[in-house]
């Protein structure tokens, strides 16, 4: 090959390459259309998928709201039985002539029909409506006004101020009673409904839940005979004014389960803790007024107190533990007494159903009917026997009879009221444990057991309620001097200093 042959270019490409790029390139658009359309189509079926799970949730949220709106029919259908046997009771009482006022004093609350007794020889059936005898104490004309507006004259047909319960009675035709409900079933967290005239605002209704059973209010009310009102209360988180007062509480088969009756409050309106009277104990009282015509209850005759008010009593008694009720005081002539139970006995069982506090004691046997004979479970001397007491009716007021406490006095103290200040102690019995604690005339008592009193008869029902063998820490003002001593009690395993902490 020559020089000249040599520079000469070569030859422009063939034809069959520039086929093969332009198919490559096509190739490349095909392939890059694929991806994007895969993409897109795997991106749109996550989304459709994400979607789908969406509208399910929603789907399943509808199921739900369906069934919150059928428990708002449920709300609707309780309303629909309750509101013809709610009613607002007004109650006028006579002029208050202490602070010379010539106007009567009024107020209002509420009630439930219970009962419409049909009465031969009359034309109005009677009407028996609860309510709370606080509501209708001291009154001198009552009203109640039915859910349809009519207004009838009323009167009191029983009332008992230890349960805060009364029975009215009207007259009229179209009386619709509400049905009782069994309030030894409910539990903590049910729905509950609570119905009345809180201000005035008749035919209210308000709902909320059980917040807790069986409470007491905080320190003991004593009735005439020294010891607890009846006292077990439903605490309800449903709101519960002044006026809601003797209205049902009702749960969400439109039964009664409870009778409104108090409100916690420092305010004094409603704080979120409401309390009914449980419609068992209701139900009962009823029946006492309806069929006796007066409240009927058992009793042992005893006065007593939880074993835990007191710092290590259950120790210098030889128990394991604090549970029980501790026998303070038995009285002559009683159903206790009858069956030789005796002071400084714990009362740990009524019946099988554990006991740890006076209330509730008086509570269990108070609902025994008289005649009826009970097992308590007694731990006595360290050791736990078994006791039968035939239960007696309960004295309707300490007028009636003369309670003699078995043993005599317990501490050798008589006490005397002062104008001002604590009891003063007036006399001191020679050997008693309290002149050898040294307590003399003229000191002054001004706490037992922690707690502080504040008259001759709170004093004396506080130590009546301690057996010398478990003691009790008193603190007294002598002069310039003020100290704390232990009355009675064999002391056993306790360093000294123990004795002069304040006992709960």
């Amino acid at each position: 090959m020559t020089e000249a042959e040599d520079l000469q270019p070569p030859p422009p490409p063939g034809t069959n390459d520039r086929l093969i790029a332009i198919r490559t390139i096509v190739i490349g658009i095909v392939l890059m259309w694929v991806i994007l359309v895969a993409g897109w189509a795997v991106r749109r079926g996550i989304e459709s998928r994400a979607g789908e799970q969406r509208r399910e949730e929603v789907r399943e949220a509808r199921l739900r709201l369906a069934s919150v709106n059928e428990l708002q029919g449920v709300f609707n259908e309780v309303n629909a039985v309750m509101e013809p046997a709610v009613v607002k009771i007004d109650v006028i009482r006579p002029p208050n002539s202490v602070v010379g006022s010539d106007t009567p004093a009024s107020n209002s609350g509420s009630g439930v029909i219970v009962a419409v007794i049909e009465d031969e020889g009359e034309r109005l059936p009677i009407g028996h409506i609860i309510t709370n005898e606080h509501v209708v104490r001291g009154h001198s004309d009552i009203a109640v006004t039915l859910s349809d507006g009519r207004r009838l004259d009323a009167r009191v047909i029983g009332e008992d101020q230890q349960s805060d319960l009364a029975v009215v009675e009207v007259r009229a035709i179209g009386l619709v009673p509400a049905d009782w409900g069994d309030s030894d079933l409910l539990q903590k967290g049910d729905w509950v409904l609570a119905f009345g005239s809180p201000f005035g605002f008749v035919g209210s209704m308000t709902a909320g839940v059980v917040s807790a059973l069986n409470r007491t209010q905080g320190e003991l009310i004593l009735s005439p005979l020294g010891e607890p009102t009846f006292q077990d209360f439903i605490q309800v988180d449903a709101a519960i004014n002044p006026g809601n007062s003797g209205g049902p509480l009702v749960d969400v088969a439109g039964r009664v389960v409870g009778i409104n009756t108090a409100i916690f409050s420092r305010s004094g309106s409603f704080s979120g803790v409401g309390f009914a009277i449980p419609s068992n104990q209701a139900k009962r009282f009823y029946e006492d007024i309806r069929d006796r015509g007066r409240v009927v209850r058992g009793w042992l005759g005893i006065r007593g107190a939880a074993l835990s008010e007191y710092d290590n009593a259950y120790r210098r008694l030889g128990l394991e533990d604090d549970r029980g009720v501790l026998v303070g005081r038995v009285f002559r002539g009683t159903p206790a007494a009858e069956a030789d139970l005796r002071r400084g006995d714990v009362i740990t069982e009524i019946d099988g159903r554990r006991v740890d506090d006076f209330s509730e004691l008086i509570l269990i046997v108070g609902f025994a009917e008289p005649g009826e004979a009970i097992d308590l479970t007694v731990v006595r001397d360290a050791a736990e026997e078994q006791v039968s007491v035939v239960i007696e009716e309960r004295p309707r007021g300490s007028l009636d009879f003369n309670l003699e406490p078995m043993g005599g006095d317990l501490y050798g103290l008589r006490f005397e009221d002062r104008v001002n200040g604590p009891p003063m102690v007036v006399a001191v019995e020679p050997g008693s444990p309290a002149n050898r604690a040294g307590i003399r005339a003229g000191d002054q008592i001004f706490a037992i057991g922690g707690r502080p009193v504040g008259s001759a008869r709170q004093a004396m029902t506080a130590l009546d309620g301690v057996p010398p063998q478990v003691g009790v820490i008193v603190r007294v003002a002598s002069g310039n001097r003020v100290f704390a001593v232990f009355l009675g009690g064999v002391v056993r395993d306790e360093e000294p200093g123990d004795l002069l902490l304040p006992g709960r």
